[in-house]
């Protein structure tokens, strides 16, 4: 479950166990459309987990900038879909 996007990362609650430094590939289901991509683990506490996107392109940058913006009224709310 994401917690928080940005167009530098995110934070989300993982199953499993992934370590500081590892690779991931993230998919995300975006306002602007979904997003597969590679971040890497920054942090984590107790399945709580702070990702960085890696070699994001320009549309992909893009995509997410949109999305947050679509994205910010919403904060601090649990949405079950992106029907916005």
């Amino acid at each position: 479950m994401t917690l928080e996007i940005s167009e530098g990362g995110m934070s989300a609650i993982v199953e499993g166990d992934l370590r500081i430094g590892e690779i991931a590939d993230v998919d995300v289901p975006l306002p602007a459309g979904p997003l597969s991509a590679l971040a890497i683990v920054r942090h984590k506490t107790a399945g709580h987990f702070g990702f960085e996107f890696l070699g994001l392109s320009p549309a992909e940058r893009q995509q997410l900038s949109e999305s947050t913006k679509r994205l910010l009224p919403h904060r601090g709310t649990l949405m079950g879909t992106f029907g916005l």
